[in-house]
C-alpha cells in the first residue's frame, strides 16, 4: 500500500483530482493515490512484459519501442474508461428508477409525512444504487449534517446532470415551503416523458447503427479484398508475360514494367484503412446512441476486430473461389 503512494506522486494533482471525482461517481472509497499509484505499478509490469516479448519476436527497435507504448497507451486508456463506465452506468441506473422514486415521495407527502419521513420512507430495495444513496443521505443527516446538505451531497456521488437538477429543486422546494408534493410529480412526469423520447430515439436510430456496422463489419473488408485480389491478378499476369516474352514492355497500350503497388503492401494498407474506417464509425455510433464519444471504444473493441477478421476470411473465400486467372 506505501508503494501506491510513493507511485502516486508522479502523478500531477488534476490527474489525482479527476480520479477522485470519478472514484465517488463509482460509489468507491479507494484513495485516489492509490488507485493511481497502483495503475502506474501495473503499468510497468505491462511495460516490462511487452519489453520481454517484443525483445525476442521483434528486431525493429523502432517497432518494439512503439509497440511497446502501446501497449502502456490502451492499458491506462483502459484503465480510465473502466472508470467512466461504470460511473456512466450508475447515473443511468439511478435515472431509470428516479420518477418512481419521486412519485412515492410526492404520495408520501401528501399523506402528511414530513419531507424527512417522506424520504427517508421511499427508500425500497427495487431502487438498487438509488436506494444506498437515500440511506447513505439518511445516515448523513441523522448524525451532524443537515437534511438539506445531506441532500446537496447526492449528486457527488451519481454523474447525472438530471438527478442533480431534482435534488437542487427539491431542496429549494424545502426551503421556500411551496407544494412540494406537486413539484415533484410534475417532475417525475417529465423526466418519464424524456425518458420515453430517449428510448425512441435509440429506436428510431438502430436501423442507422445497424447499416453503419454492415458497411464497415462486411462492405469496406470486401472492397479491399476485391481490390487486393485484382492486385494479386495483375502481378500474376505481368510475370508470366515477362518470363514468356521477355522483350515486350507493352501490349495495346498496356504497359508490363514493375508492379509498385505489391500485394503485401495493399494489404497492410488494406488493414490499416479498415482499422480507421471502424474507429471513425465507432465514432458515429457512440455520438448517435449515447451523445458522448468516449463510447466510442465500446464499439471499437467490437467493430476494428471483427472487420479485421472478416477482411481475411473474404480474402481468403475470394482467393478459393476465383482462384488464378493463369
Amino acid at each position: 500500500m506505501k508503494a501506491y503512494y510513493i507511485a502516486a506522486k508522479f502523478f500531477p494533482e488534476e490527474v489525482k483530482e479527476e480520479v477522485r471525482t470519478l472514484l465517488q461517481y463509482c460509489g468507491s472509497r479507494m484513495s485516489p493515490e492509490v488507485w493511481v499509484g497502483r495503475a502506474l505499478l501495473v503499468s510497468m509490469m505491462v511495460f516490462t512484459l511487452a519489453l520481454f516479448i517484443v525483445h525476442y519476436t521483434i528486431e525493429d527497435y523502432w517497432r518494439a519501442v512503439l509497440l511497446m507504448l502501446l501497449a502502456l497507451t490502451i492499458y491506462h486508456i483502459t484503465t480510465y474508461l473502466l472508470l467512466f463506465y461504470k460511473a456512466e452506468g450508475r447515473a443511468r441506473a439511478v435515472e431509470r428508477v428516479l420518477p418512481n422514486f419521486l412519485q412515492l415521495v410526492a404520495a408520501n407527502l401528501n399523506s402528511g409525512m414530513t419531507p424527512f419521513q417522506a424520504f427517508k420512507e421511499s427508500s425500497r430495495m427495487e431502487f438498487g444504487i438509488l436506494k444506498d444513496e437515500i440511506d447513505n443521505t439518511i445516515a448523513l443527516s441523522m448524525g451532524t449534517m443537515p437534511f438539506h446538505d445531506a441532500l446537496l451531497d447526492m449528486p457527488k456521488r451519481v454523474k447525472s446532470t438530471m438527478f442533480k437538477n431534482v435534488i437542487e429543486l427539491f431542496v429549494e422546494g424545502m426551503k421556500t415551503g411551496g407544494p412540494l408534493a406537486t413539484l415533484l410529480a410534475d417532475i417525475a412526469k417529465d423526466i418519464n416523458e424524456n425518458l420515453d423520447l430517449r428510448r425512441e430515439i435509440v429506436t428510431r436510430s438502430r436501423s442507422y447503427i445497424l447499416f453503419i456496422s454492415f458497411i464497415v463489419v462486411f462492405g469496406s473488408p470486401l472492397l479491399t479484398a476485391v481490390s487486393l485480389h485484382f492486385i494479386r491478378t495483375i502481378d500474376e499476369v505481368i510475370g508470366v508475360v515477362q518470363m514468356e516474352i521477355p522483350e515486350i514492355q507493352s501490349v495495346g497500350g498496356i504497359s508490363f514494367g514493375e508492379l509498385v503497388l505489391t500485394p503485401e503492401f495493399l494489404t497492410r494498407v488494406g488493414i490499416v484503412n479498415i482499422s480507421l474506417t471502424s474507429l471513425i464509425a465507432s465514432w458515429l455510433l457512440a455520438i448517435i446512441s449515447h451523445g458522448k464519444d468516449k463510447y466510442l471504444f465500446r464499439y471499437a473493441v467490437f467493430l476494428v476486430p471483427a472487420s479485421i477478421a472478416a477482411f481475411f476470411i473474404l480474402d481468403f473465400l475470394i482467393k478459393t473461389l476465383l482462384g488464378s486467372p493463369i
